[in-house]
């Protein structure tokens, strides 16, 4: 009897436990649930909040860049050959402001062409080569404390007609004022590289550079047989027989390629025309002799006649010193001043935001100076690059 009363109360007492362990189940579930809603409340107007912001966000800028392109295609349709004004600042190498005498590096760097290298609408953009060193012997021409200038070359050429305007300048400065100009070749200073060198008063190259590569080189690819093989047929109507001169759909015309070929020898001859001009030392023969794409080292092509010295810049420098007297100058260059990037630039260059723009060249009296040029591009055949897949470069 005694151990039933004592199962008994046991089981009772367990019975109790049981049920205000169930009641405080119910109690932190309860709780529980009221903290997940807050959260998932909360977790769904923060995502509503930043979702929000982000389509406005988008919206914004999508606005601005419509804006903006309409406001540069108006421009542009008021103004159809607006002139542009370039800021140039000088940027010391050697000495500074304060010296009567300088000297002026030009760099030649990179591939030489007339064509301007800019990304999305004018983010990025940069002159063209041949505007750039035309613009800095305009600045230098209204500089009496020029004496000397030095063609930095690093380049392994470019194409046929950028070339050759860039030369034409130089010759142009040269016949008008009393400045010599020297080029001091770097790493490489190749074909057209070469053939704007030529024009200097005297040639300089670096140890290590390497230089000539005097030639002509077109050539474009032939398609004709990978488009048979897929099937594909040139279809062409054309007002005369080479119209399509060296097409890259039809088979290889020797009577086409024998004209290219009498293009390409009329371009050499004047390339090795320019050199002669300038490198007395040498004859049309020794010229022509050098003149079939082969590259030299400084000291082969001191050997050869092609360039006068091998050396390092400071021994360009004596070399200026030397022909014009001036022991103490300063050495700078001419470098474009970057405008407003993003939304402020775009506004500057469309002229809505700073106003009207000069159209004047003015040269400041402090470390900088303004050229403007009427912004008109003359293109000539095959100068911009390709034509039926024909590329012209002197290379």
């Amino acid at each position: 009897m005694t151990y039933d009363k004592t199962m008994y109360y046991k089981s009772k007492l367990k019975s109790k436990n049981i049920n205000n362990s169930k009641k405080l189940h119910r109690v932190n579930k309860d709780k529980f649930g009221i903290g997940e809603r807050r959260y998932y409340l909360t977790d769904v107007i923060l995502r509503a909040v930043a979702t929000g912001i982000f389509v406005f966000s988008i919206l914004l800028n999508i606005v601005f860049i419509i804006i903006i392109l309409f406001m540069g295609i108006s421009q542009r349709s008021k103004v159809p050959f607006q002139r542009k004004e370039i800021l140039y600042s000088k940027e010391y190498v050697k000495g500074g402001s304060g010296s009567a005498n300088s000297f002026v590096i030009i760099d030649v760097n990179g591939i030489i062409s007339e064509e301007e290298e800019s990304s999305f609408y004018g983010f990025a953009s940069r002159e063209s080569m041949v505007e750039g060193i035309k613009n800095r012997l305009s600045l230098i021409k209204k500089s009496p404390d020029v004496k000397g200038i030095i063609l930095l070359v690093n380049s392994p050429g470019g194409t046929v007609t950028a070339s050759d305007m860039i030369y034409h300048e130089i010759e142009e400065f040269k016949k008008k004022h009393s400045i010599p100009v020297i080029t001091y070749i770097k790493d490489i200073g190749a074909s057209g590289a070469y053939y704007i060198a030529s024009a200097s008063d005297y040639i300089f190259a670096y140890p290590t550079a390497i230089t000539g590569s005097i030639g002509v080189i077109m050539y474009n690819f032939n398609f004709k047989n990978l488009m048979e093989k897929y099937g594909v047929k040139y279809v062409v109507i054309k007002s005369g027989k080479h119209k399509d001169l060296m097409s890259p759909f039809k088979d290889v015309d020797p009577d086409e390629v024998k004209w290219m070929q009498r293009i390409v020898d009329e371009l050499l001859g004047r390339f090795i025309g320019v050199v002669k001009l300038n490198r007395k030392n040498l004859s049309i023969k020794d010229i022509k002799s050098l003149a079939d794409g082969r590259v030299f080292t400084a000291n082969m092509a001191k050997k050869v006649g092609l360039i006068d010295d091998v050396g390092y810049f400071d021994d360009a420098l004596k070399y200026l010193e030397k022909l014009t007297g001036v022991t103490s100058y300063s050495v700078y260059r001419y470098v474009r001043e970057k405008k407003l990037s993003g939304l402020l630039g775009l506004l500057e260059k469309t002229g809505h935001f700073f106003g009207k723009k000069s159209p004047l060249p003015i040269l400041s009296k402090k470390s900088y100076g303004r050229y403007s040029n009427n912004g008109i591009k003359t293109y000539y055949l095959m100068d911009s690059g390709y034509r039926n897949g024909i590329n012209v470069e002197l290379y």
